[in-house]
């Protein structure tokens, strides 16, 4: 995904240039002050719908992310018996949140450690649901082309086809975080 972006700006960045080549080019003083409006007016209607994209492409790869790190947290590892426990890289509740803050909203992190975790212990971890929170899976999508897409750069609803409905918003630093997540 993170090429994907990469490859995306790429373009951005080639088709900009590419008109200020165009404006700069031309032979007369008319020409001049026409291209560069033209190259101006195109690059400033063809940036709305960019930047849309790329932030549409941000919060597709903000919910996957998210969606990753809760399966690593509660669904990667397992006792000798067989059962669901709790990564070792966060040995408790506290650790579990503070980890999924940097992924999802704080209130939602807490809600998502507080269905997981069970009074049970195996192997010295706390024993895990099996059963998944995040039920309908966005990594199951192959691109965002596949993702209907609802709201604002600010907040976006995710809707997959088989009814996760993924809310990702914008948090005070501008990076996307999972905000709410619930199954149609």
């Amino acid at each position: 995904m993170v090429t994907l972006f990469k490859k995306f700006a790429t373009t951005v960045l080639v088709l900009t240039i590419a008109f200020a080549a165009a404006a700069c080019s031309s032979n007369s003083d008319k020409k001049e002050e026409s291209a560069a409006a033209t190259g101006i007016a195109a690059t400033a209607s063809a940036s709305a719908p960019a930047d849309e994209t790329a932030s549409k492409a941000q919060a597709y790869i903000a919910a996957r992310l998210a969606e990753e790190k809760v399966e690593g947290l509660f669904h990667q590892e397992t006792s000798a018996d067989g059962k669901s426990i709790l990564n070792p890289i966060t040995p408790d509740k506290d650790a579990a949140v503070k980890f999924l803050n940097a992924y999802i909203d704080s209130a939602l992190s807490e809600k998502i450690v507080t269905y997981y975790l069970t009074e049970e212990k195996a192997d010295g971890a706390i024993v895990v649901k099996s059963d998944k929170f995040l039920s309908v899976s966005i990594r199951g999508t192959a691109s965002k082309d596949e993702v209907a897409f609802e709201g604002t750069p600010e907040e976006y609803k995710l809707s997959t086809k088989d009814g996760g409905v993924y809310t990702v918003k914008k948090n005070a630093e501008g990076k996307y975080l999972l905000a709410d997540y619930a199954k149609q």
